[in-house]
């Protein structure tokens, strides 16, 4: 899957495959969250591979299912996997969006995914890294046709702390 994915130039009958691939072992991992060797071992190497493999909107939403399940585990090692996953999932959205590219699929269900997975990772992430969305999602709204995508960036600015939410407002007026 990771191999398969690292390429540039996957074919969309094994992307499909490997979405399929993913999409299974997220249903057993997700099935059996009680489990400790699930927590321990099956949840933290299905996190990596979505960080290892070319990002696609639907390895953004498996890391939003990953987060729905685990996101509340009092594990250390459990929250180390989802904080390390939900940061590098981000940052190749950003990267994606940044660049324009289309790679990941549309823009719009690559921004639905990202902010999906803001939603069900906030606790993870850091305040910076929660306005720096903010302000990315700020700027997407003008170009966005789509509601949902609209009410995920409305939903993720409202719970940007309010200090930096008016800094970063004064930002975009100056």
């Amino acid at each position: 899957l990771q191999r398969l994915h690292a390429e540039p130039a996957c074919s969309p009958a094994i992307a499909a495959a490997a979405e399929t691939l993913v999409t299974d072992a997220l249903s057993i991992v997700t099935a059996n969250s009680e489990s400790a060797s699930v927590r321990t071992l099956w949840m933290p190497r299905l996190a990596s591979t979505l960080c290892q493999t070319r990002l696609f909107a639907w390895t953004v939403r498996a890391g939003v299912a990953l987060c729905e399940v685990f996101a509340d585990s009092d594990d250390e090692h459990v929250r180390s996997s989802l904080t390390g996953m939900v940061q590098e999932l981000l940052s190749k959205a950003a990267g994606a969006l940044d660049a324009g590219s289309d790679a990941a699929g549309s823009r719009s269900e690559l921004l639905r995914a990202a902010f999906d997975l803001l939603a069900s990772g906030a606790a993870l992430l850091s305040d910076s890294e929660s306005l720096r969305w903010a302000r990315l999602g700020l700027a997407e709204l003008p170009l966005s046709n789509s509601p949902e995508v609209t009410r995920s960036v409305l939903n993720h600015v409202m719970g940007v702390p309010l200090d930096s939410l008016a800094v970063l407002l004064v930002q975009s007026i100056a």
